[in-house]
């Protein structure tokens, strides 16, 4: 689907190298990343976790974060898309879903992906804010501060080691597709207790995707159960 891909030159011939994108776990499955902090990094020990690095030959070593060498056209990621392969009609022809988020929150990407329509040009204008917490802050009752560190994380058999408000509003939201469906799709995460779970079929996947679209489902995950991050950087993205 990428026919080509660029980023930090200011070549404006497009290699064809698009080697620089890994597999990330979302709310809408498995889609890919560029510079996000491995999946693989943030999920405990798994049957999940196995599979998946079995399956896309996942090595942390090979997925460095890139840092950006300026700002500007210039130094953008790039990327060509073509979906002719795909498309039977240019009237069945569906959107391609893109996400700005920081390294450690592309889980929402159901609410928060832009689609993006084939045939045009789009562009990102992306300004980061970096949120720091001090020493002072660390020391606070979590209560007091209502935010939580990256090394926080205090649920039994958590789908997790790292902590993100992303990540833990994901992890409660499958939580209560799991509950009420009894399945969890192939390409959807499950915590170390569950050893052989059990996938869903074409009925509990349809299930499944509805409970996760859920606006009260949605709204019990975001109400106070995740605090925000103390330390992230959090990025506005205007697009045209």
């Amino acid at each position: 689907m990428l026919l080509g891909c660029s980023y930090s030159t200011s070549n404006e011939k497009i290699p064809t190298n698009c080697n620089i994108f890994d597999p990330v776990v979302t709310d809408l499955g498995i889609c890919y990343s560029f510079n996000a902090e491995p999946v693989t990094s943030m999920l405990t020990k798994s049957s999940f976790k196995n599979a998946f690095q079995e399956v896309y030959q996942f090595d942390l070593n090979e997925s460095p974060i890139e840092l950006a060498k300026g700002a500007g056209d210039n130094f953008a990621l790039k990327f060509l898309v073509y979906n002719h392969r795909y498309q039977k009609a240019a009237s069945e022809t569906k959107p391609f879903k893109t996400l700005i988020s920081s390294q450690r929150g592309y889980f929402d990407a159901l609410s928060v992906s832009k689609e993006v329509k084939f045939g045009f040009e789009t562009t990102y204008d992306v300004l980061p804010t970096e949120v720091k917490g001090t020493r002072e802050l660390q020391s606070m009752l979590e209560e007091k501060r209502k935010c939580r560190f990256s090394d926080e994380v205090h649920k039994k058999d958590s789908l997790f080691k790292t902590y993100s408000q992303s990540s833990c509003e994901f992890e409660c939201r499958v939580h209560k597709a799991r509950e009420e469906c009894k399945c969890t799709p192939w390409n959807f995460p499950t915590p170390p207790s569950i050893t052989d779970p059990i996938i869903c079929d074409l009925y509990g996947n349809f299930c499944f995707h509805k409970k996760m679209r859920n606006v009260q489902v949605i709204g019990n995950c975001t109400n106070g159960i995740c605090p925000s991050d103390c330390e992230d950087i959090r990025l506005n993205a205007a697009w045209s």
